[in-house]
């Protein structure tokens, strides 16, 4: 059983973890005044003693200064030379069209900076002294709290997820989603099932918000869950593949939807194929709708119906609201949300069963 020291130890321990971790996700930025002892006291039921062991721990670790009569600050770090190279962390490495565009847009904007970027493996020691700033493109970035691997201070900006504590560049994908199924609706489409990847939720919200406000309720047989068939040898074309495949074996038909709607292109891709070898037609006998809207989908014969992300446009806005950080610009933590809009390509068309 801890003894009483012993718990005091644990408690400005852990104390001063909460402080470094609200330093890092710059909910007290250089300048900014810690809570007095009292403050801390009332807010954590902690001994003064403990504030004082946390705070002279801090500052022992150069994160903050403590000034007589004033207060304890963060510490407002000397400005560092600028090595112009910019950390792209969480950036699929295969040369996806998805990837593309993003570093396209990532990398239009360096050009112009004169900076030179860099891609981060997290499975490899990151030199942070090289870096002058992260943009992330990780999806699991907050949930898996990955923001605890960034120096304090260091300037981040995240694409594709939003992240409370940061600059967020996103497209409205949800948007994105409900103009998708209002096109279906438009062809007379109203039994509109969906293969989706659940983690990546805001896709499938605009999906069921569509649905719920044309007054049609989404029966449990009309959608199938891909990430439960994604492994490193087994992502969203080959997931969606096996999925489709069982679900056309076990019970598709009886769904009665003359439409689905997917992930993303690579699901489609997969879809299409299990369709196929099925015997089904496309689009004659069931739409097939994607998203993300890269070369890939609109290359493929039919082009793939989908949801354009800005995907390019997202990376050079990250890169310049990034690179206002990295020169001493103070940039407020805010999301910017970019516009998509609905590719029609030839794999919808108007359900044979319905007459509009």
């Amino acid at each position: 059983m801890p003894t009483s020291s012993q718990t005091q130890n644990s408690k400005y321990l852990v104390l001063a973890q909460q402080l470094r971790d609200q330093i890092a996700r710059k909910v007290f930025r250089p300048g900014d005044r810690l809570p007095t002892f009292v403050e801390m006291r009332r807010q954590h039921g902690v001994t003064i003693t403990t504030v004082e062991r946390a705070y002279a721990l801090l500052e022992k670790e150069n994160l903050v200064v403590r000034e007589q009569g004033r207060g304890t600050f963060v510490k407002a770090h000397e400005e560092r030379p600028l090595r112009n190279v910019i950390g792209i962390s969480g950036l699929l490495l295969p040369l996806h069209p998805y990837s593309m565009q993003l570093m396209n847009g990532f990398q239009q904007v360096a050009n112009e900076a004169d900076v030179e970027l860099l891609l981060l493996n997290e499975n490899n020691k990151i030199q942070w002294e090289k870096v002058d700033g992260v943009i992330n493109c990780d999806t699991g970035f907050v949930k898996h709290e990955g923001w605890r691997q960034l120096p304090p201070g260091m300037p981040c900006v995240t694409t594709l997820v939003e992240a409370r504590d940061f600059v967020s560049v996103i497209g409205n994908e949800y948007q994105g989603a409900y103009d998708l199924v209002q096109h279906l609706f438009a062809l007379g489409h109203r039994r509109i099932a969906s293969l989706y990847d659940p983690y990546l939720s805001v896709r499938l919200d605009g999906y069921h918000a569509a649905m719920r406000d044309a007054g049609i309720e989404v029966e449990a047989n009309w959608g199938r869950n891909i990430a439960c068939r994604m492994s490193p040898d087994l992502q969203y074309t080959s997931a969606s593949y096996s999925v489709m495949r069982r679900w056309l074996a076990e019970d598709w038909r009886e769904t009665g939807c003359t439409a689905l709607v997917v992930q993303n292109d690579d699901t489609a891709l997969g879809a299409i194929r299990a369709f196929h070898e099925a015997g089904w037609k496309i689009p004659d006998d069931v739409s097939i709708a994607g998203f993300d809207g890269t070369e890939f989908g609109r290359y493929f014969q039919p082009q793939i119906t989908s949801v354009e992300v800005p995907l390019c446009e997202i990376g050079a806005t990250a890169m310049e609201q990034l690179l206002r950080q990295v020169k001493g610009e103070a940039v407020q933590p805010s999301t910017i949300v970019l516009p998509t809009r609905v590719l029609k390509g030839g794999t919808t068309g108007r359900p044979s069963s319905v007459v509009i």
